[in-house]
This record gives structure tokens, C-alpha cells and sequence, in this order.
């Protein structure tokens, strides 16, 4: 019981940890800047705005996906934000959350901007983008490393597997992400892993338009790497040689209801709270708990290994095994303190003797005289029974040589003495012959 606690402890424990190791800092792609500059009305309207945003990344928007507007006029200001299809409502909120707090840093003048991050990526500018496809600008980034099986092969499978991800996204039900991803073989150890999305506020037929535009752009950045991504502000392809999304995720996607309507109050600024010390603090845990796992394991294993010992045990100077130990012992008390693991003395007397006495029952070299299952299940269940007198176990019995005589074998004598300490009655032993 106590072992089944500190088992449940321990899961909860590592269930913490995993949850605010998985709130860590968003992975940084690029970012675009505007050139004109704002003006002071327009920048409360974009901090009210990255508010409202930052509000409305939370565990209850399923679609991962909101916009919005602040302001009137030429100070009026849109923006969205997009998280990546397959992450999860905590893993939205965080990128979300961290990326409006950081904006105005990558663009402290710009009065538009776009930010990406592999989790998540923003867009503000004062025309209203809404609901319109815009493919360009794009962004491409490829890996610098470039792959080891044949070029010309390699890119073909990439453009298969981006082609398939790209036609899946842009052919989402009504309401549903336009997320899709795809696996290709390249042989039976390696495959390419892509990605398409588009925001879900433009049709399919716009987003088909931005995926073929971007990923027209592969070859540019990316020809026989073994990644790459291309963004655009409506849309964006990746690809990778390594799973970089979760697979699960998307196995358990439905479709979302209705998007949450715009919401323009501002959220009162906090101060950023950092989980650095709640993570050092989860992983010094951590390490405490399995260090405590291991010595209790080590404990666990020694005693299982005593125990194994023990139903292999053979007193080297007497040439007895367990079973003629155990009748032994019986028959001349029997002496219960020999018979009873140290472990197990405090229990009850009568229930051991009588454990003992069936099994030696279970043993017996007459098979008449065994008790069938019924029977043993009738033994051990109730004390109104009495049991018959076991006899001289059928599976081993002691050499017949006598000590006295030692002195009188001859050498092979003694050899073969050695070699076979034991009788084994045949009949008792059943062969195991395999399948």
C-alpha cells in the first residue's frame, strides 16, 4: 500500500514537472517590420490591442486563432494571432503571451509587423487585412545542412510531401483549422515531415492560392536541405527530416465552434513571471525522486534475489534441496523457525503450518494421495477440515550412500557420488517440450 502511495506521488510529481518544463520560452523564426512610423494614438491602440490578444490566448480558444481591431480612423489598428495547428491550448497561450510582451521590441516604431515564432506568429498593421489572402511578403529559412541521399530524389519526395500537406489544409470543413501534415517515406529508416497552414479566416481557394505561392519559393532556400520553412503573412509550409509536430494532437482534433467576437477592452499589464525557479525546483525533484526510486528498486531486487535463493536452496554440506529440507524440518517438530522467512514471523502460526502441510500434501509420491484444486482451495479456506498425514515427498529424495561407507568407495564411486547427490523420481517431474 505504501509503495502504491509513493508510486502515485511520484507520477504527480512528474506530471508537474513535464507541464512547466512544457511552458518554456516559444522557439524565435524571423520577424518584419514596417518602415512608417506611429504615432502616439496609435501606439495606445497597439498596446490596447497585444491586451485584447494576449486576453483571448487562452485554454478555451479551440481554434488557436483570434483578430481583432482597436481605434478609429488612421489610428485605428488590426491584428491577429495564429498558433501552430497541433500544440496545445497551454503551449497557444504561452507563445501568445510571450510574443505581445516582446512586439514592440522587435518593431518599437513600425506601425505594422509580423512575428514569427515556431509555435505561434502575430500580425498588426493599420489596413485591415481580415478575411483577404496575402501571400507576400515571404519569408524562406533553410537548415544549413544538406541531406546525404541523392538531390534530385530527396527534393521530389519534399515537393510530394509538402503538395499533399498544402492540398489537405486547404480543403478543411467550414470552421475547422486549415491545418494539415504529412509523413513520406524516403526508405525504412528515414522519412520528411511537412506542415501546411493557413489562417482560418480566408477561404479555401485563397489558401490553396498562398500555399502553392510559398511553397513555389522552396527551392530558393531550401533545394537538398533537410529543412526548411517558408511564411507568408496568410499562410506558411515547413518541412523537416525529424517529427516536429505532434502527431497525437492532431489525431484527437474536432471541429471548433464559432470564433469568439472581437474584443477591444484592454487587459491590465503584470509583471512577466518567469518559471525558471519553478523548473529548477521541478527538476532537483526530479533527480531527489529517482534516486529515492532506485534505492527502494535496489531493496526490492535484493529481496527478491534472497528469495530466489532460498527456493533454490541446497545445503552444501548434507546434499539436501528445499523439499527435503522443508520435510525434514516438518517431521521432526515441525520447526516452524526454519520453515518461515523472518519476514513473514509475525503472522499467524496456524496459517503457515497449514500452508506447509497442503503444500507437502501437493507432493505426495502417490498421485491419489495429492489433492486436486478444489480441494486445496477447501484446505486453505477453512480449519473444520482435517488434514491426512503427509508422507516422505515423491520429487527428491537423499542419496542413499551413508557417510560411514565414504571411506570405502572407490574413486569412480566417489566421482559419480558427487555428480549425482539426488534421486529424481521421473514419474513426478513432467518434461516441457516447446511449441
Amino acid at each position: 500500500m505504501n509503495s502504491l502511495k509513493f508510486y502515485c506521488i511520484l507520477l504527480s510529481l512528474l506530471n508537474i514537472a513535464i507541464i512547466i518544463l512544457a511552458q518554456e520560452d516559444p522557439t524565435y523564426t524571423t520577424h518584419s517590420c514596417g518602415n512608417a512610423a506611429m504615432n502616439s494614438t496609435y501606439r495606445v491602440n497597439l498596446n490596447l490591442l497585444l491586451s485584447s490578444l494576449a486576453s483571448n490566448a487562452t485554454r478555451n480558444n479551440i481554434n488557436g486563432f483570434y483578430n481583432t481591431s482597436v481605434g478609429q480612423n488612421s489610428d485605428q489598428v488590426y491584428g491577429f494571432f495564429l498558433c501552430r495547428g497541433d500544440v496545445s491550448n497551454n503551449v497557444c497561450q504561452n507563445c501568445v503571451t510571450f510574443v505581445t510582451k516582446l512586439a514592440t521590441q522587435y518593431c518599437p516604431i513600425g506601425i505594422a509587423a509580423m512575428i514569427f515564432y515556431d509555435e505561434c506568429h502575430l500580425r498588426y498593421s493599420n489596413s485591415n487585412f481580415f478575411s483577404q489572402v496575402d501571400p507576400t511578403p515571404y519569408w524562406p529559412k533553410g537548415n544549413i545542412q544538406n541531406t546525404t541521399y541523392e538531390p534530385q530524389r530527396f527534393n521530389s519526395l519534399v515537393a510530394t510531401s509538402v503538395v499533399d500537406s498544402a492540398t489537405q489544409a486547404a480543403s478543411a470543413p467550414s470552421g475547422a483549422k486549415k491545418f494539415a501534415v504529412n509523413k513520406t517515406y524516403i526508405d525504412g529508416f528515414q522519412s520528411i515531415y511537412s506542415l501546411a497552414q493557413c489562417t482560418p479566416d480566408i477561404s479555401n481557394s485563397d489558401c490553396k492560392k498562398c500555399l502553392n505561392t510559398v511553397i513555389s519559393r522552396l527551392p530558393i532556400c531550401c533545394s537538398s536541405k533537410i529543412g526548411g520553412i517558408v511564411s507568408a503573412p496568410s499562410c506558411y509550409i515547413r518541412y523537416e527530416i525529424s517529427e516536429f509536430y505532434n502527431e497525437t494532437a492532431m489525431a484527437a482534433e474536432s471541429v471548433p465552434p464559432p470564433p469568439l467576437p472581437p474584443v477591444t477592452l484592454p487587459v491590465p499589464q503584470g509583471k512577466y513571471n518567469t518559471v525558471i525557479i519553478i523548473i529548477l525546483s521541478a527538476v532537483i525533484s526530479f533527480i531527489v525522486i529517482l534516486i529515492i526510486s532506485f534505492y527502494t528498486f535496489s531493496r526490492k531486487r535484493k529481496s527478491r534475489e534472497e528469495v530466489k535463493n532460498q527456493t533454490n536452496f541446497v545445503n552444501e554440506e548434507e546434499e539436501e534441496d528445499l523439499l527435503t529440507y522443508t520435510w525434514e524440518n516438518w517431521n521432526s517438530g515441525p520447526n516452524l523457525h526454519k520453515l518461515i522467512d523472518p519476514t513473514l514471523r509475525g503472522g499467524s502460526r496456524n496459517e503457515m503450518l497449514r500452508c506447509i502441510h497442503v503444500g507437502l500434501l501437493c507432493v505426495q509420491e502417490n498421485a491419489l494421495d495429492r489433492p486436486n484444486m478444489a480441494s486445496v482451495a477447501v484446505m486453505l479456506s477453512t480449519y473444520s477440515i482435517t488434514l491426512p498425514v503427509p508422507q516422505k515427498p515423491a520429487f527428491f529424495s537423499r542419496s542413499t550412500v551413508l557417510p560411514e561407507t565414504t571411506s570405502s568407495l572407490t574413486e569412480s564411486d566417489q566421482s559419480r557420488r558427487s555428480s549425482v547427490p539426488f534421486s529424481n523420481n521421473e514419474a513426478s517431474i513432467s518434461e516441457l517440450h516447446p511449441r
